[in-house]
């Protein structure tokens, strides 16, 4: 193979051109035509067996067909019959000849004396699914079945189902036709397996259609059963083929019988045959009459098409050949000529002769290639214009670089330098700078041991950054300078050049040597002022201690005002009314009082009088100690007006309160000192009326009724403070109370919880879609409810105000 393939290697191109090309189409060609082959034979044998499978399964339905249609044709005479007996003796009864019993009887004896095939019965069901007559089972329920129950809703027509008598494992298709009888409720039913009504068929009704039926020359279908049977066969019909054997020896029919359903195929030779054949056959089977339906044919009448193929191959082969070698030789001749003159004029150009150009004339590939190579040569012309100007221009930045660039051997000698690396050592050129260098040799680095630790360096890692070394000038001084150089190795990985740069880094040195005298100069003033701290710090603890004594008292007295704060804690909570006050006055009430602080300035009372009940919600001035103190004014306020007179409808409480306030803070005097007060609201709830009071001064009153949440606005105005007098400002609403109707009294802390995203406060809105929500609980878990959607919404929002809701339902 690497021979021949080495032959055509050395072969000019117009032979390898020839060659290739025949090569191609011959190699094309009979690719073609083998798929093609392949294809046709494929698309042959798939149609075959798709014909021979449907037509197969074609008789088998035919059959199928015509099974079904005598087996309903009979089943449906003998219950249609078996109606008219019924109806018969119906009648009979109807002209009072029979009692109803005795014509029932007389009926299902007559049904039962009938048989059905070898096993079939007559039985008669009602609508409920009891068998009304029965050979064996009359009176049993058997709507538990699915056919009995599809008998019942159906009561006419043909059924077909699977049943299995006891003592058999495997249920087998049952048929029946129903006929109803509707005097009696009577489902006639005519019922036998299919498998007892061989006997009904006629093969002779299709024998001569299935015998009609030919595939290619000789093929044909046939019919037999599983014990090898013909039971419809072109010339064999009647006989039993069970032990037939093809040419092969290979008993096929028995594995036709044994597979039922199927393909085989098998070689078959007839009388007067040179060889045999392979046969097709393609075969169904009917479990009702244990028939097998077979469709057979010859592969080789099949295949006809093939042959003729084959021929037309070896005819397009021989074309081929006399067309493509003559034509190829030519077009080879045309393509050669043109790349012997290309040939030619890469040779010139290889030479160094870039001024040569070929001619453009020829075919349009031809002047393509010869156009590429004509542009090939003029940009190769600029390229080298280009290069050679690049190396000036390199040289140029070479040797004016403000860094030193310098080159040195494995050793350390200069072997090149820039004028800048020059100047950098103090010399006028850098001819001068490798003369004396060289003289002097290491005497250039004012440290001799740095020129070996460098060359050490680079031998190791084959490169140099940032390395500082101090040089000596040509007139002696000095400069400190930072090297990077790297190894380059010859091809026996010998290091045989070292290039690299210099820079000049005197003046960061020199600001270096500044900075750390500055740095000794401050850890000297560190030290001093650290010794002026401890002395400080004496002084810190003596004043430390005097301070810890001075927290020590205030701690007392801070513990001696919260022991105060907390005393006055009871003393409120003792002032408030138990919030079962009223007693069985109203359905329920729940009460949600939480000061800001450990006391605060919210206050309710809860009182009952007779059948009327009072409830007061109060928000003070301010909150903690200040708020807490207005409370208990207001308590004592309170308790004159509503015992020291007959109790006054809520406007006249509030008007009596602000006067009992504004007189108690001395807030009527022109001098007064004191802006304190309270906004409230009065509740009174008469049990015999059904009615609820309300009167408000800056306070509302929320109700839930019939799915919705009303609110009813106190009186704009407040009691007490440093401001005319509202006397006469409060006004009374009545409400119609109904059953189940809720009502929430709140102070302005309710609403006022800050929280969400985007934060804002929560609003009355907000309240009343949450009360909303929970309308339908009893009222404590409403307000358990309200209490923990606040505290959600809030989240890590401190609370702004004292809070109180007061939900009560009256009834």
């Amino acid at each position: 193979m690497r021979q021949l393939k080495d032959y055509l290697v050395t072969l000019s191109l117009r032979k390898q051109l020839v060659l290739g090309f025949a090569l191609t189409f011959l190699v094309s060609v009979v690719l073609g035509n083998l798929i093609i082959y392949t294809v046709v034979h494929n698309t042959i044998e798939a149609s075959i067996e798709k014909e021979l499978t449907n037509t197969t399964d074609n008789i088998a339905n035919m059959v199928k067909s015509s099974a079904d249609a005598s087996i309903v044709n009979h089943l449906r005479a003998v219950a249609e019959k078996n109606q008219e007996i019924v109806r018969y003796f119906y009648e009979q009864y109807r002209q009072g000849r029979l009692s109803e019993e005795d014509a029932k009887r007389k009926a299902g004896e007559i049904l039962l004396s009938q048989t059905i095939g070898k096993t079939g019965y007559i039985y008669c069901l009602d609508s409920r699914g009891v068998l009304q007559v029965h050979p064996k089972i009359s009176g049993s329920d058997l709507s538990k079945h699915e056919f009995i129950r599809r008998q019942t809703v159906s009561k006419e027509g043909y059924l077909e189902y699977e049943w299995a008598n006891p003592g058999e494992r495997t249920p087998r298709k049952k048929a029946l036709y129903m006929s109803y009888f509707a005097p009696w409720d009577w489902i006639i039913s005519a019922s036998s397996y299919r498998e007892e009504f061989k006997e009904l068929f006629n093969v002779n009704d299709f024998r001569k259609s299935i015998l009609s039926i030919s595939f290619g020359k000789t093929g044909y279908p046939y019919v037999m059963d599983s014990k090898g049977n013909l039971v419809i066969h072109p010339k064999l019909q009647g006989q039993n083929i069970l032990d037939s054997k093809d040419s092969s020896g290979r008993e096929f029919i028995k594995e036709i019988c044994a597979k039922k359903a199927g393909k085989i195929i098998y070689p078959w030779q007839n009388p007067g045959d040179a060889k045999p054949r392979d046969k097709l056959v393609i075969f169904n089977y009917i479990p009702e009459f244990d028939w097998i339906v077979a469709s057979s044919g010859y592969l080789e009448e099949f295949n006809g098409p093939l042959a003729t193929i084959g021929y037309a191959t070896l005819l397009t082969l021989g074309l081929v050949i006399l067309l493509v070698v003559p034509i190829t030789w030519y077009i080879s001749a045309s393509i050669n000529r043109p790349i012997q003159g290309i040939m030619r004029g890469f040779a010139k150009g290889a030479q160094g002769d870039y001024s040569s150009r070929i001619d453009t004339t020829g075919g349009v590939e031809v002047r393509q290639l010869a156009t590429y190579y004509n542009d090939f040569m003029e940009k190769l012309t600029e390229s080298n214009r280009s290069l050679l100007a690049s190396e000036e221009k390199y040289r140029l930045l070479f040797e004016n670089a403000v860094e030193g660039v310098f080159t040195l051997t494995p050793d350390g000698k200069f072997l090149s330098a820039t004028p800048s690396m020059a100047r950098m050592l103090g010399y006028e050129s850098r001819d001068l700078l490798l003369q004396e260098v060289e003289a002097r040799g290491a005497e250039v680095y004012i440290e001799a041991h740095d020129q070996a630790r460098l060359l050490a360096e680079i031998a190791g890692n084959g490169t140099l950054t940032g390395f500082e070394t101090v040089l000596r000038r040509r007139d002696g001084s000095t400069l400190w300078v930072s090297l990077n150089a790297r190894a380059f190795p010859d091809a026996t990985g010998t290091i045989a050049t070292i290039d690299g740069f210099c820079s000049d880094v005197t003046e960061r040195k020199k600001a270096e040597e500044a900075q750390l005298r500055l740095k000794e100069e401050l850890e000297r003033r560190v030290v001093e002022r650290t010794h002026e701290l401890q002395e400080t710090m004496e002084a810190l603890s003596i004043e430390k201690a005097e301070a810890e004594r001075a927290l020590a008292a205030l701690d007392k007295a801070n513990r001696l005002v919260l022991e105060s704060i907390q005393y006055a804690r009871r003393i409120q909570h003792a002032m408030l009314p138990d919030k079962q006050a009223l007693g069985d006055a109203v359905a329920e009430i729940s009460v949600w009082w939480e000061p800001l602080h450990v006391v605060g300035g919210d206050y309710f009372w809860l009182e009952r009088f007779g059948s009327k009940s009072l409830l007061l919600l109060a928000d003070c001035t301010g909150h903690g100690v200040p708020g807490a103190f207005i409370t208990l004014l207001v308590a004592s306020a309170l308790d004159n007006i509503l015992h020291e007179k007959q109790l006054p409808p809520p406007s006249a409480i509030l008007q009596a309160l602000d006067e009992l306030v504004r007189t108690r803070l001395r807030q009527d005097r022109p001098d007064a000192t004191s802006n304190d007060g309270l906004d409230a609201a009065v509740c009174l709830w008469d049990a015999d009326t059904r009615q609820i009071t309300f009167a408000g001064a800056g306070l509302p009153l929320l109700y839930c009724r019939d799915g919705e949440v009303g609110e009813i606005r106190g009186n704009r105005a407040s009691l007490g403070y440093c401001m005319p007098s509202s006397e006469a400002a409060f006004t009374d609403h009545v409400v119609e109370v109904q059953p189940g109707m809720t009502f929430y009294m709140i102070t302005d802390g309710v609403p006022d919880h800050m929280g969400g995203e985007p934060r804002r406060l929560l609003g009355r809105k907000r309240l009343a879609s949450i009360i909303l929500a929970n309308r339908d609980k009893p009222v404590a878990e409403q307000v358990q409810a309200i209490q923990q959607a606040l505290d959600e919404y809030r989240g890590e929002e401190p609370r702004r105000d004292d809070t109180t809701l007061l939900g009560f339902r009256p009834i």
